[in-house]
């Protein structure tokens, strides 16, 4: 549960900061988000993927389960990174990283993550 609103405050964050460059897409963006969390936790605890060291889930099995859905939420997330870096005078891989490191601090044991090197390894 703690895990649950720490991702969806992270959520929340990085969409807030985007509120000024499209209000309309960033509330769509936030609402997809939060409706994919359980099935994205289900196919990490499942370790069908992991986070990669660019902000972004990778597929860590064979079985491209729910392809779909870990699409949908690369995209966004791609997007979310876009306007963070827009809006910081950086560039998206940045955002994506420093992103990445976020997520690696509050990963579940058990979750495949991917550190800066890009070896993946068991949290």
């Amino acid at each position: 549960m703690r895990y649950k609103r720490i991702v969806i405050g992270m959520s929340i964050f990085l969409i807030g900061l985007m509120l000024g460059t499209a209000p309309v897409r960033a509330g769509d963006i936030k609402a997809r988000m939060k409706a994919r969390l359980p099935q994205i936790n289900a196919l990490k605890s499942g370790g069908v993927v992991g986070e990669n060291n660019g902000g972004f889930l990778e597929f860590r099995s064979g079985k491209r389960e729910s392809a779909d859905v870990v699409n949908a939420e690369n995209n966004d997330r791609k997007q979310v990174y876009a306007a963070i870096a827009g809006k910081q005078g950086t560039t998206p891989d940045l955002v994506g990283k420093r992103r990445a490191l976020q997520i690696r601090e509050r990963a579940r044991p058990g979750e495949w993550l991917q550190d800066e090197s890009g070896k993946w390894y068991k949290k």
